[in-house]
């Protein structure tokens, strides 16, 4: 008995389907473009926010098995040192959906005319395709490693200074609206102004006032350093009417360095 063979087969133009009976081949075109734009459109999504320096709306769109491998920071940085911050545009030569996976792969042109080869890793979740791998002219995304350098004292001084004046404020207005405002989109995900209040309610029911923090010279130990994982860490004193103990962590979204955690004593 002669059997029929039907092979399904992806390319950059579309898919082609091949049917072989009895020695005939018959290539029929097949809608294996639109079946994998989904694909197709989360990556353009991605590479397009990565372009245009929204790279906190580009990580938004990785799945949550790549953010258990690369903090928000460190994407930030290995997007803008594997050249995807200058993306201009790309063509696909490949694209697949198999159940809730996916790839694509293509050229990504940059915006000095110069090329990259790149490739992308998709999952579906909960129905939205999303980013699980990213591989840049051969170098894995997830594996780069670019630690921000420690700002100059003048900087720190001035995130302190920032950072305790906007703490004060939100204490004695008792709401941290403002103050929640101000803080990086990764730690607005962990919490609440509602919670932040809570939290410090001690410091609002005692009405503590940290006063002219802007005027007090912050004194740091140990010295302020930034971790594997781009967060800066500054913990020391300001001294004042009152000796103030702070332990305030950062982290950089957008070229800025935004709070990520702040813990405070008074003596």
């Amino acid at each position: 008995m002669k059997t029929k063979t039907v092979v399904l087969v992806g390319c950059g133009l579309g898919g082609v389907l091949l049917l072989v009976c009895g020695g005939l081949v018959t290539i029929l075109v097949v809608g294996v473009f639109a079946a994998t734009q989904p694909v197709v459109d989360a990556s353009e999504s991605f590479l397009s926010l990565v372009g245009q320096g929204k790279t906190a709306d580009a990580y938004a769109l990785t799945a949550a098995s790549y953010q258990a491998k690369q903090t928000e920071p460190s994407f930030a940085a290995g997007v803008k040192k594997l050249g995807l911050t200058e993306y201009a545009s790309v063509s696909w030569n490949k694209r697949n959906i198999l159940n809730d996976t996916g790839t694509t792969a293509g050229t990504v042109t940059l915006k000095d005319g110069s090329t990259k080869s790149v490739a992308f890793d998709l999952v579906n979740e909960n129905g939205t395709w999303k980013v699980s791998g990213v591989d840049v002219g051969g170098s894995d995304l997830s594996a780069v490693k670019v630690t921000p350098s420690v700002p100059a004292t003048a900087d720190l001084d001035k995130l302190v200074h920032e950072t305790l004046a906007a703490f004060g404020t939100a204490v004695r207005a008792k709401n941290f609206n403002t103050f929640y405002a101000q803080v990086s989109d990764v730690w607005k995900k962990q919490t609440s102004p509602a919670q932040l209040l809570t939290a410090f309610q001690t410091f609002v029911d005692k009405k503590i006032d940290l006063g002219d923090v802007k005027s007090l010279q912050p004194e740091y130990s140990p010295a302020p350093a930034v971790d594997a994982d781009g967060v800066l860490t500054l913990v020391g004193t300001l001294d004042g009417d009152a000796t103030i103990h702070f332990d305030l962590k950062y982290i950089q979204e957008k070229g800025a360095w935004k709070l990520f955690g702040i813990k405070l004593r008074l003596e």
